[in-house]
């Protein structure tokens, strides 16, 4: 038999093993593979490949079993070389538009949506990123007084999401100059982001010595506070459960371990990070993602826009026995959704 015939049989058959393996979670014999064949090859032809694969890293057998279960480097072979797209059904379709389609503006709500959606179609657990705001264009601020020294900040997109927070200055901000500092503010929001505002604050603050040096400083302050906001490190997560649902987790004290992370926002935005200057779909799969006790996990994220500009992530984290084609277009699926929904086009 040529090599080329040979390649492609043992290709076929490693890719029967993943299949198989991902469906039931359970070591797979040559007499398995022979039956899903028909027959066409025996069992001993089928050991052999499989030893093979073995030699080659590509699978392995746990414990003395006779079965075999994928690898690591098998799974991303499997991934790169072997996996076909498999499109989202319209019912799927449909599942996630449904969670989209009342117009919600203020971005905690579609981020909430969406991790909820990624979560109960997957059955995995749904992670998304906050966008960086902060490079984002708005085109309008309110400054609201709250109770004493508190202000509520709503910032108004140029797609029409809305976010707002409340802060708290150092210093006492009078009511007039509470108006003067929006009106200054929105006066330059259309021109570019809150960095290019505050970097045309400075530049004012170096020229300006009058009475209205005061209002900058204060504009200044505000929008530095509001630029430490949106930096921090917010991570929407939902679908734990389903993790303690998969056997490779059955282990309490490596599920203590992996809830331990996943509830470590500094980990998690690290985790996610890695993508944001990555186009498109990627898939971490074991030790790619670079953390001690992820191991047995894989992530699959997608950046999502505002305009044109890509600025947060969404993604799942399950065991690597994932059905990779399935979840690769969800998450795609999910993140032009998200996309769509903050740059107006929904």
């Amino acid at each position: 038999m040529a090599i080329k015939d040979l390649n492609i049989r043992r290709d076929k058959i490693l890719g029967m093993i993943i299949d198989t393996y991902i469906n039931n979670a359970t070591p797979i014999a040559s007499r398995a593979i022979s039956r899903k064949l028909r027959m066409s090859l025996s069992p001993a032809t089928i050991r052999n490949v499989m030893s093979d694969l073995e030699e080659d890293g590509l699978i392995t057998h746990p414990h003395t079993s006779a079965g075999r279960i994928p690898t690591e480097k098998g799974y991303r072979y499997y991934i790169d070389k072997l996996m076909s797209a498999v499109l989202l059904t319209e019912e799927e379709k449909r599942r996630v538009d449904r969670e989209f389609k009342s117009r919600v503006n203020e971005i905690n709500d579609i981020l909430d949506k969406a991790t909820h959606v990624l979560s109960s179609v997957t059955n995995q657990a749904g992670i998304v990123l906050f966008p960086f705001l902060q490079k984002s264009e708005f085109s309008h601020v309110e400054l609201i007084r709250l109770n004493g020294s508190k202000i509520l900040v709503v910032l108004m997109a140029k797609t029409g999401f809305t976010k707002d927070f409340v802060i708290e200055p150092n210093d006492e901000i009078e009511d007039g100059e509470l108006t003067r500092i929006a009106n200054f503010i929105n006066n330059n929001i259309g021109k570019g982001s809150l960095n290019s505002i505050r970097k045309e604050i400075m530049q004012k603050l170096l020229a300006e010595r009058d009475s209205f040096y005061y209002i900058l400083e204060k504009a200044k302050a505000i929008i530095d506070t509001i630029i430490d906001i949106l930096k921090q490190n917010r991570i929407y997560l939902d679908g734990r459960a389903h993790m303690a649902d998969q056997p490779e987790f059955n282990d309490i004290h490596k599920l203590k371990n992996l809830f331990r992370k996943l509830e470590d926002k500094d980990f998690m935005f690290s985790l996610l990070k890695r993508s944001l200057d990555a186009d498109g779909v990627h898939v971490y799969i074991g030790s790619e993602l670079g953390y001690d006790g992820m191991e047995d996990c894989s992530l699959i994220t997608c950046n999502y826009c505002i305009g044109d500009a890509s600025c947060g992530t969404v993604g799942v984290l399950g065991p690597t026995r994932m059905e990779y084609p399935k979840l690769i277009s969800m998450v795609n699926y999910v993140a032009a959704r998200i996309s769509r929904h903050l740059s107006g086009g929904e």
